[in-house]
């Protein structure tokens, strides 16, 4: 089984975080059963270039998106657009790993509603 992963900074050894400890811990055990382990990460960390995370790309901040982002909308309407456009990176991303092989389910805590647009968008099931 091919599983992915989110986690906010990678490696473990370059950052202090529960959740990439966490992610950590359950790749090594997953891929010592044989299953074949994806990790998704917004700061690459990694000194010498052989990270085994695939970035996410920089957000995209253009004028229609800044004029957007300033127009008022409830709170709720703004987090659904943010986590909508985070979870659109992590879907961008999780193409690269597609390139090798599908990804059979992905992971991901919850923050901001995340996992809920992810869900939408990236093909396969998300577990939270």
């Amino acid at each position: 089984m091919r599983i992915g992963f989110f986690s906010p900074q990678w490696p473990v050894e370059a950052t202090h975080n529960g959740i990439v400890t966490y992610v950590d811990s359950i790749t090594r055990a997953l891929e010592s059963m044989g299953h074949e382990c994806v990790v998704i990460t917004s700061t690459d960390l990694t000194e010498d270039g052989e990270s085994r995370a695939i970035e996410l790309a920089p957000a995209q901040s253009s004028f229609a998106s800044k004029f957007i982002d300033k127009m008022p909308i409830g709170a709720d309407r703004h987090f659904e657009r943010k986590a909508a456009q985070f979870a659109g990176r992590i879907a961008a991303a999780s193409k690269t790993a597609k390139a090798t092989g599908p990804i059979d389910i992905f992971e991901i805590e919850e923050s901001f509603g995340r996992s809920r647009a992810l869900a939408k968008m990236l093909g396969a099931p998300v577990a939270v």
